[in-house]
């Protein structure tokens, strides 16, 4: 063999080894990423967790139930078994479900409304407040939950254009793409699994996190949450002092109103009613809306052709946890106020 047959398979054998070298490592990256980390996204991490949990939820048909859609204000707000309860006493026999999410947004809300209309409900209830409708609001809540509601499929070209450039570009991400991606998970699942499973630590996890969330918040859609705290009447007041609480709507046609415009004719082309309600908020932070936000809402409100209950100034500051979470009394209070105007509904046979 001469000397330049001798390189050839040296390099050969140097670039097989750094091949085998990378599947090697691979291997365990793989497994890690399969039986720890997304085991760990769906059972630990709140927000991934229950927006994975909802869209299995959706592939159950659910004929003529009702739906609860929303940011937190609609989890913590409203009790879905107290609901479902006052509507058997009037023999409306359907079940309801709370399926807020924290930071949810119309914009966001779209990309998984196929998939609910596919459920088949018979109503779905949108609790909306002001900063849903803020240009603040424009930005996805989470890359990682925009991702997982698209499922690796490209988004839908009916919506599409309701998101910027920036928005869309977690979007064309390949699925190995999405699958390195997952390293930033890496070391706080493999932290907890080695607590939780093989050292049992009791104290680890989410025990020793301070979610105001429990662990079956991912997956239960009936069960209201709640902040385990109510702040004092001057922390409240004290949260107003940022201009961002402000929740400015403006007059514009913005990606945020289109899409409720998009979901709310969505919805009755595909023979599922809808109604708006604007959710209660603190009278502190409701002092601090301006005129011209709530006259551009209301507008805008108005021109959706959906009918809307106002229940922005309803409650004491006593009822809420902070400037807009109701609390237990809150929601005792407010729940039956939903039922009444669903009952109200059935009972016109609307």
């Amino acid at each position: 063999m001469d000397l330049s047959e001798t390189k050839h398979v040296k390099i050969t054998a140097i670039i097989l080894s750094i091949i085998l070298s990378i599947i090697i490592a691979l291997i365990p990256y793989y497994l890690l990423i399969h039986y720890v980390v997304d085991v760990d996204l769906q059972e630990n991490n709140e927000e991934l967790g229950r927006a994975n949990n909802l869209l299995n939820f959706y592939e159950q048909p659910h004929d003529g139930d009702i739906f609860i859609i929303g940011t937190s204000l609609v989890n913590e707000g409203i009790d879905a078994y107290l609901v479902e309860d006052l509507l058997k006493e009037k023999h409306i026999n359907r079940s309801v479900y709370v399926l807020g999410e924290n930071g949810d947004s119309p914009l966001e809300r779209v990309t998984k409304l196929d998939n609910l209309i596919a459920s088949k409900p018979g109503m779905v209830v949108i609790g909306l407040s002001y900063c849903s409708l803020t240009p603040d609001a424009n930005d996805i809540y989470s890359d990682d939950r925009f991702l997982l509601r698209l499922q690796g499929k490209p988004i839908n070209d009916k919506y599409k254009s309701l998101f910027s450039e920036e928005q869309l570009e977690p979007s064309y991400k390949t699925p190995l793409e999405r699958f390195f991606d997952k390293r930033k998970f890496l070391f706080s699942s493999v932290d907890r699994y080695a607590r939780d499973k093989l050292f049992k630590n009791e104290k680890s996890g989410r025990a020793n996190n301070l979610s105001r969330y429990p662990k079956s918040y991912t997956s239960n859609f009936k069960d209201p949450w709640a902040h385990t705290i109510n702040k004092t009447e001057m922390e409240k007041k004290e949260e107003l002092m940022d201009t961002k609480f402000r929740c400015p709507v403006s007059d514009d046609l913005d990606p945020q109103k289109k899409a409720l415009q998009y979901i709310t004719t969505k919805l009755p082309q595909n023979n599922i009613k809808v109604m708006i309600i604007n959710m209660p908020i603190s009278p502190y932070f409701s002092n601090v809306i301006s005129e011209s936000t709530r006259h551009n809402y209301s507008k805008f409100l108005n021109s959706t052709g959906v009918p809307w209950y106002d229940y922005e100034r309803e409650y004491l500051s006593e009822s809420f946890t902070d400037k807009w979470h109701l609390n237990v009394a809150g929601r005792t209070g407010f729940s039956p106020e939903i039922a009444a105007i669903l009952i109200n509904l059935f009972m016109k046979g609307e």
